[in-house]
């Protein structure tokens, strides 16, 4: 099992990659998802502020 984890605003992601085959499309998901995550934890920061 691979694990990573990318921490913001106090809050963690943590991914696990588990099995299969195409680890790279897993990585591309796992960096797309932590994008999106971030950019709303920003907006929403931005909107309580």
């Amino acid at each position: 099992m691979i694990r990573d984890t990318s921490s913001n605003n106090g809050l963690t992601l943590v991914f696990d990659w588990v099995k299969g085959w195409d680890r790279g499309l897993f990585e591309s998901f796992m960096s797309h998802v932590g994008r999106k995550v971030e950019i709303a934890l920003e907006s929403e920061n931005a909107a309580t502020v």
